[in-house]
């Protein structure tokens, strides 16, 4: 968490996002800090939904199982979530959320595309270093056998 001088204050970005909550199956903000690790393996990012209630937050969660602020009930628990976060000491960058997700799933689409070309042509480059092989080792058993 950064706090660039500020005493008090946790400055950082933030995207909020609308998840269904499992304890109550109603649509809530969640605060997604995409900045901020969880934990020492970087896989699980610093989420807030309500009452101090910090906690673990992958991003394909955010990504698959949240939902972008698009109506005036979405915006109106974000900014509620917003309210209670900066009454805590925050001091919050909002990213917009369908920027963000649109953003992020391109991201992840040109990083699984690049690896599936890096891997077509690997394999591309095995089998014709196979092929070459094979072709050799017949011309040195005919020459052999000759």
């Amino acid at each position: 968490m950064n706090t660039n001088g500020v005493k008090g204050k946790t400055i950082a970005r933030v995207v909020f996002l609308i998840t269904v909550n499992p304890d109550t199956d109603k649509r809530e903000a969640l605060a997604y800090f995409p900045d901020i690790p969880w934990d020492n393996y970087g896989k699980n990012m610093t989420s807030y939904m309500h009452n101090g209630q910090h906690g673990p937050c992958c991003e394909a969660f955010a990504l698959i199982d949240c939902k972008p602020v698009v109506n005036a009930f979405d915006r109106k628990a974000a900014n509620e979530l917003k309210a209670e976060l900066e009454s805590i000491g925050y001091e919050l960058t909002v990213i917009d959320s369908q920027k963000w997700v649109k953003e992020m799933v391109e991201r992840k689409t040109a990083i699984r595309r690049n690896i599936e070309e890096s891997t077509a042509i690997t394999d591309s480059e095995a089998l014709l270093n196979v092929y070459k092989t094979r072709k050799e080792n017949e011309a040195k058993r005919a020459r052999a056998t000759a």
